[in-house]
Order: C-alpha cells, then sequence, then structure tokens
C-alpha cells in the first residue's frame, strides 16, 4: 500500500498489497510520474504481495497515456506472478511498455500499433 516516488528517473515504487482501498494513492503517485518530462518512467513492483484488478487496470490505463505520448513504461522486479498477470490482462501488449527484472531485459512479444 505505501508507495514512494522517486524523481530522476522517474520511478513509483509500490509495497504491498495493491487494491482498491490504495487506488487513490496508486493513481496519485502515477499522475506524479507523469508531470515528469521523462521518456521512461518505471514502476517497482518488486514488494507488492497482491495486486487487484483495480491496479491492473490503472497500470494499464498509465502505458496507454504514456504511449500516446510517446514515453515508455518500465515494470521493475515484479514476480513470476505478477509479470504473468500483467501479460494475460494486455500490459505485455502495448508497444511502450518494458519488463525489467534485475538486470535483465524481459521483452515481451507486442503487436504492432498503429
Amino acid at each position: 500500500m505505501p508507495v514512494t516516488v522517486l524523481q530522476q528517473p522517474p520511478i513509483a515504487v509500490f509495497r504491498g498489497e495493491e487494491d482498491a482501498k490504495c487506488a487513490a494513492t496508486r493513481r496519485e503517485a502515477l499522475r506524479r510520474c507523469l508531470r515528469t518530462e521523462s521518456t521512461i518512467i518505471s514502476v517497482d513492483l518488486g514488494d507488492v504481495t497482491f495486486l487487484d484488478s483495480s491496479a491492473v487496470g490503472d497500470l494499464i490505463h498509465f502505458a496507454e497515456v504514456l504511449s500516446k505520448s510517446r514515453r515508455q513504461l518500465e515494470i521493475k522486479r515484479c514476480s513470476r506472478d505478477t509479470l504473468r498477470l500483467l501479460q494475460l490482462a494486455g500490459l505485455g501488449m502495448i508497444d511502450s511498455v518494458h519488463f525489467t527484472q534485475h538486470s535483465a531485459t524481459v521483452r515481451v512479444l507486442k503487436r504492432n500499433t498503429v
């Protein structure tokens, strides 16, 4: 539930359970990242223990907003289960989204967008 936003480069670090109860805090953290001029914005999910559909929906919406402004979303340190959930929800299909695990990048097959 606690969210920290680091400024340079912008990284939203989520911890604990990300559910509907903390949606307002999560959305404000993502908006703070949007207000920067960075071309790559990161979301660190390494300490997340639970992600519900509202959190997944927020990440998809955030990725779409970034994509429209030709910016990229980097999802860092998510667990294998979280990565699978995000891929099944379609986050990996958004061309501007990249997943990284530690120092190795996990590339996800993406569909071409027009």
